[in-house]
């Protein structure tokens, strides 16, 4: 039997982002994943899916890490395309927010039986982050306390790297701090993203013809819904405005 562990678990699931017939060399996040986790002590957990069905297989199998850590918690890693309200690339091979949202809760559900609560979701998949109310439903009556997303379609690596930053200090023992009130944990969001410029464009569309079509920054992209732990919280939208800005909104 594996020896339990007090240590955070981090668990990844990617959906492959191109056709072999068209990108031999496929990107993966693990790679990052997998350095960032020897630098803070943690377990990774991979899997990969390609549809809901898969996607459900895969969280089922993720969520027997839980066994490990008992006493730990746990953090979700979505990547894959995204446009809109569904998680993948392919109308066939999409998956709508509500089947995810039902998926995550279940996940949350086994990761509690096993002790070792599922805490933060970031969601590495482009516009997802802008269904912000359906991730504060997600929350409720789980274990989750925070879900992080992007409001418009964005560069693959930028995005990798401020999802990084989020996870080396969600992490880390006292990174983002769920138990304090939402003061504090939006206190620790900012310190974690305060690497970045606000004013940075990670969200940039063009033409056939390379004319711009939309772009817009950080400030305007990321979003983080937030539910900091004890009885009478509920959830809080933050974007960038108040990641970035003196006066935040806690309503």
């Amino acid at each position: 039997m594996a020896r339990k562990q007090h240590k955070p678990a981090l668990l990844i699931v990617e959906q492959p982002w191109w056709q072999l017939s068209e990108k031999p060399c496929q990107e993966s996040v693990l790679p990052y994943l997998q350095g960032l986790a020897k630098r803070v002590d943690c377990e990774t957990y991979y899997a990969s899916f390609f549809d809901l069905a898969s996607l459900r297989t895969s969280l089922a199998h993720l969520a027997e890490a839980g066994v490990n850590h008992t006493g730990g918690e746990t953090y979700l890693y979505i990547a894959g395309h995204g446009s809109g309200r569904r998680l993948g690339g392919g109308e066939g091979r999409s998956i709508n927010v509500a089947s995810l949202i039902i998926e995550l809760k279940v996940l949350a559900g086994l990761l509690q039986q096993f002790g070792a609560p599922l805490t933060g979701v970031i969601i590495g998949s482009c516009e997802l982050g802008r269904n912000d109310i359906d991730w504060a439903v997600a929350m409720q009556g789980t274990s989750l306390r925070w879900i992080v997303g992007y409001r418009y379609s964005v560069g693959w690596f930028a995005s990798t790297q401020v999802d990084l930053a989020l996870l080396h200090a969600a992490l880390q023992k006292g990174g983002i701090m769920t138990t304090d009130g939402k003061w504090q944990m939006l206190s620790d969001f900012r310190h974690a993203l305060s690497l970045f410029s606000p004013d940075y464009r990670i969200h940039h569309r063009i033409n056939e013809h390379g004319n711009t079509v939309s772009s817009a920054n950080l400030r305007e992209t990321l979003v983080v819904v937030g539910q900091p732990a004890g009885s009478g919280q509920r959830p809080v939208v933050w974007d960038g405005n108040d990641i970035w800005l003196e006066e935040p909104s806690l309503d």
